[in-house]
């Protein structure tokens, strides 16, 4: 055996983890939410929403952006790359980046795309209500843990105190799309990053099974 193979452990984690990542992001460029808003995008349509109030009536919400049920399908499946406990996470990649026998270029890159994301994720979600102001990580899991794939009492109650108000629920629904919209971007440099990584990782180790078939393959 070659001295200079990599460590087969390591690399069939690195499949299954930089695979992983890849194919999530793709799962959710095929939802109803991407598709929306990548047909705005062809017709160079942003993201909009309007409130228009007169006196004595109801503000009327003009809304250009993805639907509740476009929403509360994307969110799930998009938590993924932030939650801390997930194998493809941003924070578990970070750490096999950190092993892997790769060039400094995609190292660096990988931990600067990390960065965005996580400062992005951490900045103001422009959402404020009697508790104060959130950040965009924080209005993901009051979303999510709320009642969507997991209920927290208190994330419910703050949520549900949103919803019964449509100006209120209409800036939620927007932010969270804003949200959802820019960090995907950051992902997907990721998935360019991850495709170039397993290509350099084939190259020094000889094989030609990195990029090409599903992770379910590479681990049985």
């Amino acid at each position: 055996m070659r001295q200079d193979r990599i460590a087969d452990t390591l690399l069939r984690k690195a499949i299954y983890q930089l695979k992983g990542f890849n194919e999530v992001a793709e799962m959710l460029l095929g939802t109803r939410f991407a598709e929306y808003v990548s047909e705005r995008a062809k017709r160079k349509e942003g993201l909009s929403l309007r409130l228009e109030e007169k006196e004595g009536e109801r503000v009327r919400i003009h809304r250009s952006y993805p639907d509740e049920h476009m929403i509360a399908e994307f969110a799930p499946t998009f938590r993924i790359f932030w939650l801390s406990k997930d194998e493809i996470s941003f924070r578990h990649l970070e750490r096999l980046y950190r092993e892997l026998p790769i060039s400094d270029d995609l190292r660096i890159r990988f931990h600067e795309a990390k960065n965005e994301f996580i400062k992005f994720m951490g900045s103001s979600a422009h959402i404020d209500d009697e508790l104060g102001e959130v950040n965009r990580k924080e209005l993901c899991e009051i979303y999510l843990y709320g009642g969507r794939i997991h209920l927290d009492r208190d994330k419910r109650n703050r949520l549900k105190k949103w919803m019964s108000d449509p100006v209120m629920l209409s800036l939620v629904e927007y932010w969270l799309t804003d949200t959802f919209v820019k960090a995907f971007a950051v992902i997907r440099v990721c998935t360019d990053i991850n495709r170039k990584t397993l290509e350099e990782l084939e190259k020094a180790d000889g094989r030609e099974e990195m990029r090409d078939g599903r992770i379910d393959e590479e681990i049985a």
